[in-house]
């Protein structure tokens, strides 16, 4: 009886081990690996072929908490020194929770600041390591990360804390199934019924798309960001500057007749990659403009028709 005992012990012992490893090696090779001190996601190829459903999914209507829980979504590429500015004024606020930095330095280790400033806070910090440097790399993060409400920012904005919350309480008032923006801008349409996307902002044409400067998006429609069509997943990484637009088209797509994002106005917001002593970004290459104009017309070319709606309310805050 004894012996039957201790070998079923064994037995059971030995089953426990073997899940164990399977699970391990499951999650390596899945490209998901878990540290104490980082995450890492490596993105995997997109192979199906997602098209765009010619049948209507309603968006549900989603909820938010009465006060402010933010998850900030933060992507950066060659500013460290920007990095390092900005990381001191989100982790100044309380409202940000969680902190998921997605590190498009491929091969460069995550400088030991990045850890310093935000250990002096109650903030969690998930880092995310592509194995690729792309700009969609930030829709690519797993959404279990995240809290309901995401901040989605660029490493070279800085923002007051009483904009984000008064944000916030508009955006439960509006619907958070939107976008809010706190950068938006519209597009010309040309007279041969092309798009085009303005070099500068254009008083009176209105906004129909939110830049990451910063803008939030709900959790479940981040989650819903990965069905995406397939060609517009392929436009993204290719050209590698379109993400931003590419989320608005498919947000006003789920929306169908509703607005589906509304923009506001803060003396408090900065964009400083002028400060930057590398790469100052994008925007300041040559055909950015064009590219983008680009993208507005692919788009147009994979939903079959213009969903962006153009919002003539901008609401303007004095904090």
């Amino acid at each position: 009886m004894t012996f039957f005992k201790t070998s079923t012990r064994k037995v059971a012992f030995t089953f426990v081990a073997i899940c164990v490893i399977y699970t391990i090696f499951s999650l390596v090779e899945s490209g998901f690996y878990l540290s104490s001190a980082e995450i890492t996601i490596v993105n995997s190829e997109i192979k199906e072929d997602r098209k765009v459903s010619t049948k209507f999914v309603p968006s549900q209507q989603l909820l938010l908490p009465k006060d402010p829980h933010f998850t900030l979504l933060l992507q950066t590429y060659r500013r460290n020194d920007l990095l390092e500015m900005v990381l001191y004024q989100w982790t100044e606020m309380k409202s940000i929770k969680r902190i998921v930095l997605v590190w498009n330095n491929i091969g460069q280790p995550v400088p030991s600041f990045v850890y310093g400033i935000v250990q002096r806070t109650n903030t969690t910090l998930y880092v995310i390591t592509p194995a690729v440097n792309k700009p969609c790399n930030r829709l690519n993060v797993s959404a279990d990360l995240m809290t309901d409400a995401i901040i989605v920012s660029d490493d070279d904005i800085v923002i007051s804390e009483e904009a984000l919350i008064e944000g916030y309480h508009w955006w439960r008032k509006f619907g958070a199934d939107k976008l809010l923006g706190y950068d938006c801008r519209g597009y010309v349409t040309s007279s041969n019924g092309s798009y085009v996307y303005p070099k500068i902002k254009i008083k009176n044409l209105g906004n129909s798309i939110v830049l990451p400067a910063p803008y939030m998006i709900h959790k479940n429609n981040y989650k819903r960001l990965k069905d995406m069509p397939t060609k517009a997943w392929q436009m993204m990484e290719s050209l590698g500057r379109c993400d931003d637009i590419t989320v608005n088209f498919y947000i006003a797509y789920l929306l169908k007749d509703k607005d589906h994002m509304f923009c506001m106005h803060t003396p408090s917001l900065r964009k400083i990659d002028k400060l930057a002593t590398d790469f100052r970004g994008q925007r300041f290459t040559g055909q950015h403009i064009n590219t983008r104009t680009y993208c507005l017309n692919k788009l147009v070319e994979i939903y079959g028709y213009m969903p962006l709606k153009t919002i003539n309310v901008l609401l303007k805050i004095t904090v």
